[in-house]
């Protein structure tokens, strides 16, 4: 969940305004465009951009063995294990096979192929593979404490008078209900591609009221739930599969919200221990604050990455976001997310 984690925090921490970076190129257009080239083997109704509405969009970059050591190697015919939609490779199981017989740890052991696919994708050697699962276990048995409770529900109510007022809206951050009333724990709603869906809303965040290091033990354990217990085998062919989507409900959002510091802490040991876990991020409404935001996410972020995030702009953001969701999951929506709600 190395990406996802990575977009919770630039989402909800970072800030430019003193830093003077630029933002890197971004595109405008109208409706629906063909997809950069990528080593899937069909673009999604989301890479595709089927919105009628202007929406802003960083261009993908273009799949290369160097960033991408699996991008250039077709799919092994019959593989039942996928990673984003797209199949493994004999090559890929090997390394996952050899990697997990020298890495002689619980955590390695117990995880799926599908599981240990993206690290494999991530590395360009058998070896850096098995460095990398070595260091992730450790790390995990440190901040991923799963014999604790980091739910939301737990986190928010205990500490109730670190953020600001909701104004009817909900919590900081909380998983899309797949039906109503259904508890935390439950698998959430996901989009059409398979990705859970999260909800963040910057706007109650108040800075340093919070330790540092719990925020990292809630998103890590966070994201322990969401790539490895709530994917189900069903979806495995989905793009999705594995990975979340993102809704950024900037409503409210400004400078106060802001914490660049927490950012710094935060996205090194996120974005090395969960590789790529980002289907999709929507992020509206945007504004002039938000640009000193994107600035930094463009730097910090791979640039794979920021192809990812949409950016909802002007006042019908509410429409382009259920055109992108579809009706369906859009009526799951908070009502003052839905198009037409307050």
């Amino acid at each position: 969940m190395r990406h996802c984690c990575a977009a919770v925090c630039v989402a909800l921490l970072s800030n430019a305004v003193a830093l003077r970076l630029l933002p890197r190129r971004v595109r405008f257009w109208k409706g629906k465009k063909t997809p950069v080239a990528a080593p899937a083997p069909a673009a999604t109704k989301s890479e595709a951009g089927h919105s009628a509405t202007p929406v802003e969009r960083i261009e993908p970059a273009r799949a290369n063995s160097e960033e991408q050591p699996w991008a250039a190697a077709p799919a092994a015919a019959g593989s039942e294990v996928a990673s984003h939609g797209r199949s493994a490779t004999p090559r890929e199981l090997e390394r996952i096979e050899a990697a997990r017989v020298s890495v002689d740890d619980p955590w390695v052991q117990a995880r799926s192929d599908r599981e240990l696919l993206p690290f494999s994708r991530a590395c360009a050697t058998a070896d850096e593979l098995t460095t990398r699962l070595r260091d992730t276990a450790a790390w995990r048995n440190e901040w991923a404490l799963t014999h604790e409770d980091w739910s939301f529900a737990t986190f928010f109510v205990k500490h109730n008078d670190a953020f600001y007022d909701d104004d009817g809206n909900g919590a900081l951050m909380e998983w899309l209900p797949n039906s109503a009333g259904a508890p935390e724990a439950a698998a959430p709603a996901t989009t059409a591609d398979g990705a859970a869906l999260l909800i963040l809303r910057p706007a109650r965040y108040k800075l340093g009221t919070i330790p540092r290091e719990d925020w990292l033990r809630l998103v890590a354990w966070q994201g322990s739930r969401a790539t490895a217990d709530w994917p189900r085998d069903e979806d495995a062919a989905k793009p999705g599969h594995g990975t979340v989507a993102i809704i950024v409900d900037r409503t409210g959002s400004g400078v106060r919200n802001q914490d660049p510091r927490l950012l710094r802490f935060l996205l090194p040991p996120l974005i090395k221990h969960y590789p790529s876990s980002l289907q999709r991020a929507y992020v509206g409404p945007v504004n002039a604050v938000f640009y000193g935001i994107w600035a930094v996410a463009t730097f910090i972020l791979p640039r794979r990455v920021v192809g990812r995030f949409m950016l909802l702009r002007g006042a019908d953001w509410k429409k382009q976001l259920r055109g992108e969701l579809g009706a369906e999951l859009s009526a799951k929506l908070p009502p003052n997310l839905r198009e037409g709600g307050s």
